[in-house]
This record gives C-alpha cells, sequence and structure tokens, in this order.
C-alpha cells in the first residue's frame, strides 16, 4: 500500500500522461507539490521499488505507471465519526490484494474518525466500498446523508433504518433519509 503524498504523486503522474499523452518531468512534479528535486526522486525510487511505477533511464519524460498502480480509486476522505462534506477526487489507488474481480464496481475511501473502532476500522485505515444502492441488516456501509458522507453499521429495528456508529461515544443517526454508497468488503491497514 502507498502513503496518501505517493498516491497524489502518482495520480499527478497519471493525470498529466492522460492530459498531456505524456509524462510530466521531475521538475514539473516538484513544481506541482512544492518540493525538491532530491524529496520527489526519494518518493519516485519508493514507488519503483514497491512496483506502481517504472522509470526509463535517460530520458526527462520516462516515468510510466505499472499495471499495479492501476487498483481501485481512492477517491476521498470518510467520517466514521460525524458526517462531513461529501466530494470525490481520486487521491490514488490501492491495490485490494486477493481476488475482488468479481466482486462489482469498487472505490475506496481514507476512514477519518473513530466511531467505527468497534468494529475494527481505525482513522487512516482504507475501506473497500463496493458500490451498490442497498444492504443488509449488520453490514458497514458508506451513506450519504443530503451532501455529507459517514460510514457507519446499518442496523434495522421495527421496521425502521439507522446508521448505528461503533464507539459508545457517538450516538445513531435515526429519522434521516440517506442513501447507501455502497458495503465495506474490506478493510487496509498501514503499520
Amino acid at each position: 500500500m502507498i502513503t496518501e503524498k505517493q498516491a497524489r504523486i502518482l495520480n499527478f503522474i497519471q493525470e498529466s500522461a492522460s492530459k498531456n499523452g505524456y509524462p510530466p518531468t521531475i521538475r514539473e512534479i516538484c513544481k506541482k507539490f512544492s518540493l525538491s528535486i532530491g524529496t520527489i526522486q526519494w518518493y519516485l525510487k519508493k514507488l519503483e521499488q514497491d512496483g506502481h511505477l517504472r522509470r526509463a533511464q535517460g530520458s526527462a519524460r520516462g516515468l510510466t505507471t505499472s499495471r499495479k498502480a492501476e487498483g481501485v480509486p481512492i477517491v476521498g476522505k470518510i467520517n466514521a465519526g460525524q458526517p462531513n462534506l461529501a466530494f470525490e477526487e481520486i487521491q490514488g489507488y490501492v491495490d485490494p490484494g486477493g481476488n475482488l474481480n468479481n466482486l462489482g464496481d469498487l472505490f475506496a475511501l481514507r476512514v477519518k474518525g473513530d466511531s467505527m473502532t468497534g468494529a475494527g476500522i481505525l482513522e487512516n485505515d482504507i475501506v473497500v466500498v463496493r458500490k451498490q444502492a442497498s444492504a443488509e441488516n449488520n453490514d458497514i456501509v458508506a451513506a450519504l446523508l443530503e451532501d455529507e458522507v459517514t460510514l457507519k453499521r446499518l442496523k434495522k429495528t421495527n421496521g425502521h433504518y439507522a446508521l448505528v456508529p461503533e464507539n459508545a461515544k457517538y450516538k445513531p443517526i435515526t429519522g434521516t433519509d440517506f442513501r447507501i454508497l455502497g458495503k465495506v468488503i474490506k478493510v487496509l491497514r498501514d503499520y
């Protein structure tokens, strides 16, 4: 798994190559992220060692992303706490491992907050979510409340649905219309 900064650099390389027809130079990457050449070269070396990037020697525009870089897109952060404003911006890609090919359309979100610690989902974890409009009782879901998004357990009691946290310091979200964006199928964590 790559760090958030590595993912942003990799995403910039992919977007530049797609938009311009060629990848950026190291100096263009430095300018974009306001970092030194040495720092960018360190990030590129790490991405190359981890199999996300290939660099052609002797070419200013010799950066190409590898097949490994084309994984599940990380489309933003999701609150495991109070809902936050929903937005979607690809911050990079993650390889969730395993055979997830037949599980449908997937996206990933970086967790912010501690309302799901009882389910083993911690701040800065990455959750892989299968896009779907419905879920079963007790599934952990990414849900949209108006224009805010949250990560909670879906509970059905007495014919009513609630979004329930897995931390006693938070209260369930009830009596609110919400839309399920998808079901969490995997949690990824860096140590």
